[in-house]
């Protein structure tokens, strides 16, 4: 009962769509580097999707925490990464990574937030960073978004801010951009 417990204690209620059109339902799993390991029951041997096989996966955490993944290549890399959805719309898709930073070899770490982007008709994702003092995701949505002459003014006079900013600038881009 205690091995049981133990090894199993990391495997979560999930949901996968394949990108084939098939709906796995029922399975305990978890995400690993570049695929999705599960199992339909306890004592199933474990199998693996690879991340190029999903279009979509729900994992329920906890009671009232479920969440859903979504999986794309990125611009210029190989392979396919889970990323959450954060605004979805017509024109563009924004789409974050929960990454955990310590600090100098201690237990106090902070979760900090990597955003990726597409517009429609791409099927990769472009890597916009995280926020950070430097400037780098500004510069980056700078770039990005050079077909909304409105919104890169908004950007560059500070009425858009990176920091807990992007969803903001997304939607305006969804529904004010041509």
């Amino acid at each position: 009962m205690i091995f049981n417990f133990n090894s199993f204690g990391q495997l979560h209620s999930s949901v996968v769509v394949l990108k084939s059109g098939d709906t796995l339902k029922g399975l305990i799993g978890k995400l690993k580097t570049k695929t999705f390991i599960y199992k339909k029951y306890s004592k199933d041997s474990r199998k693996e999707i690879n991340f190029s096989q999903i279009e979509s996966l729900k994992i329920r955490y906890s009671k009232n925490d479920i969440k859903e993944y979504r999986f794309f290549e990125i611009k210029d890399k190989n392979g396919f990464i889970a990323v959450r959805p954060s605004v979805i719309g017509t024109k563009a898709e924004l789409y974050f990574i929960e990454k955990f930073e310590g600090f100098g070899g201690t237990n106090n770490y902070s979760i900090i937030l990597e955003y990726y982007i597409k517009k429609s008709g791409e099927k990769k994702l472009t890597h916009l960073g995280k926020y950070d003092l430097l400037g780098t995701m500004r510069k980056n949505v700078l770039k990005y978004f050079t077909d909304c002459f409105s919104l890169i003014e908004k950007v560059k006079i500070r009425e858009f801010r990176m920091k807990n900013g992007l969803e903001e600038i997304v939607n305006y881009y969804n529904g004010k951009c041509e």
